[in-house]
């Protein structure tokens, strides 16, 4: 709060004191006077969601003076305080009219009006939700057409989908041995607060592929017809064959 002072002109030694000036002194102190006597009291602001009454943490709460004596007091922000309080607090706020403004992120702000008086005053503001958010599911562990089916239900879409050895898998067209795959990994994490249609990025576990191996048998010695049941008894077949004519010294 600005307090306006009558001028008060220095004098010299020996100057004699003028009615003008004794009445500006007298004016002064009595202006002071009324300034520390005048009951401040403490403004407990709480900011909840509209649509379910809970408290908005982080909100920025702002307590600007109306009224004809607006430019005598100053615009005051306020401080949260947790534990039991969970309100916004501005203390030592002096009587008279205020707008009492609150924002937050996701939120429209709003103003409401105060009549600040003696004591201790309270105020409750509700901010209606300006984006419509809501928790990405959890997609960790679960099968991944189970998780292509999941993302759309809840209202996102899918940005991309990878598996372990980073190749890209085709959402709308998952091979049946890759439906059963567990998610591995995602991104908006699970629980996030996020806009409708927010693309969610998933990581899939890669496909094991097995390839059996066998020890090729020994054919030397044996006949064609021999070799072809040794190779086929072991599931091989027989490939590309050369005949070779062995000369006599």
């Amino acid at each position: 709060m600005t307090v306006t002072l009558p001028a008060l002109n220095a004098v010299a030694p020996g100057d004699p004191i003028t009615a003008q000036l004794m009445n500006d002194i007298v004016t002064s102190l009595a202006t002071l006077r009324d300034y520390l006597n005048q009951q401040r009291g403490t403004l407990a602001v709480t900011v909840q969601n509209q649509a379910d009454s809970t408290t908005i943490r982080g909100a920025v709460v702002t307590v600007e003076p109306t009224g004809t004596d607006a430019a005598t007091r100053p615009t005051r922000a306020a401080v949260y305080v947790g534990a039991d309080v969970q309100a916004y607090l501005v203390d030592s706020l002096a009587p008279g009219t205020y707008n009492v403004t609150a924002e937050a992120t996701n939120f429209n702000a709003a103003t409401s009006p105060l009549n600040m008086t003696e004591g201790a005053a309270t105020l409750t503001i509700k901010l209606a939700v300006s984006v419509a958010l809501s928790a990405v599911p959890n997609l960790l562990g679960m099968a991944l057409n189970d998780a292509v089916a999941t993302i759309p239900q809840q209202g996102f879409t899918i940005a991309r989908i990878i598996d372990s050895h980073g190749n890209d898998l085709n959402a709308g067209q998952l091979a049946p041995e890759v439906q059963p795959l567990p998610v591995l990994g995602q991104w908006p994490l699970p629980g996030t607060l996020a806009p409708a249609n927010t693309a969610i990025f998933v990581q899939s576990s890669a496909r094991a592929d097995y390839i059996q191996k066998v020890a090729i048998p020994d054919l030397s010695g044996l006949t064609l017809d021999a070799a072809k049941a040794l190779l086929a008894a072991n599931n091989l077949a027989l490939g590309t064959t050369a005949e070779t004519i062995q000369g006599t010294a």
